[in-house]
């Protein structure tokens, strides 16, 4: 029972990026309880010290404590969404890593860094005027029976509610891209967004003028190899709603995008979607984990499917449809199996 006229503890749970399992504890001075808000940065002491971590949470505790302050709150608005902050715990749990450490991963440094976002944002706009003047005008294309039948199948999943991961499994030249655009518009119709992951930052600039064309000042880039204040804007960009396509690679898998439709992951094979620092995550993994919780399709596309994703269609977990044959009706190249051993000398 609380003392007649005084207000009762609020405790604010804190994940700090430093390689400790657990979240931190700390309570919530009266007077920072109105901005204390879970997703904004927090000053708190740390050992001997003082450290910026991540409130993710917030609980009215049974019984007091004596537990070190929150000494300030650095943001009027969250850093993390209540998605980004549910996906950041299940990476730290599932890949062994901490959680302030997960966030740090998925921030761009500016973000972490609490720079404002006012003036940036004009400028913003007016680079994606000009790169939407570059735009290379789409080529249309009719679909190959195959096709249809699996955009029918896509077409149905993004119209449900809880939608089945897919994987496009089609050899080089079946049309698979055609697929992903067609899905694209089908998901923003809905007032929904998407996420395109790349295998690599190289390809992720060669298909730019080419989503471009379809998509417009609807396309955001999202990569490492951009500098601080251009990641940062295109951060930004994604948050407020202006972009609803993200186009990048694995690090993409994060962009904060407003109500989520579809995430589509080409080359679902390929090795670098694998992290090799910590958290060492797994796109493919974290894209799946971040699909059912978001209720957003996930479609995968390639003409070598990982061990993995073959398991999984074999076992039901996702939805795998073929294209076996190339858009332009070329036949398929002869191939022919070698004995070494009869060339030995």
């Amino acid at each position: 029972m609380t003392t007649a006229g005084k207000v009762p503890a609020l405790y604010a749970s804190v994940a700090v990026p430093l390689p400790i399992a657990t979240a931190f504890t700390y309570v919530l001075p009266q007077e920072l309880k109105e901005k204390a808000v879970p997703g904004v940065r927090v000053r708190v002491p740390f050992r001997n010290r003082e450290i910026i971590g991540y409130l993710v949470g917030l609980e009215a505790p049974d019984t007091a404590k004596d537990l070190k302050p929150v000494l300030e709150v650095l943001d009027d608005q969250p850093v993390l969404s209540k998605e980004m902050i549910e996906l950041t715990k299940w990476v730290s749990t599932y890949y062994g890593s901490s959680w302030g450490e997960a966030v740090e991963n998925a921030l761009p440094k500016w973000v972490k860094y609490g720079k404002k976002t006012d003036k940036y944002i004009k400028k913003a706009q007016k680079i994606a005027d000009s790169e939407s003047r570059m735009a290379v005008p789409p080529q249309e294309f009719t679909l190959t029976p195959e096709q249809k039948n699996a955009f029918k199948t896509i077409s149905a999943s993004l119209a449900g509610q809880d939608p089945k991961p897919i994987l496009l499994y089609g050899v080089t030249g079946s049309g698979k891209s055609e697929l992903y655009i067609r899905a694209i518009h089908e998901t923003l119709k809905k007032n929904r967004s998407v996420i395109c992951l790349v295998p690599e930052i190289a390809l992720t600039e060669q298909l730019k003028r080419f989503f471009t064309g379809h998509f417009g000042n609807a396309l955001e880039i999202l990569h490492s190899k951009m500098t601080d204040g251009e990641r940062f804007l295109a951060w930004k960009r994604i948050e407020m709603g202006h972009c609803r396509v993200v186009l990048g690679p694995r690090s993409a898998v994060f962009a904060p995008m407003p109500d989520l439709g579809l995430i589509i992951m080409d080359e679902e094979h390929e090795g670098s979607y694998k992290q090799e620092t910590t958290p060492r995550y797994h796109a493919r993994e974290v894209a799946l984990w971040r699909a059912q919780h978001e209720h957003a399709l996930f479609l995968m596309g390639t003409a070598t499917p990982s061990l993995e994703s073959m398991f999984m269609a074999e076992q039901g977990g996702l939805t795998r449809l073929d294209l076996t044959q190339r858009v332009d009706q070329k036949s398929m190249p002869k191939v022919q199996i070698i004995d070494l051993k009869t060339y030995e000398h």
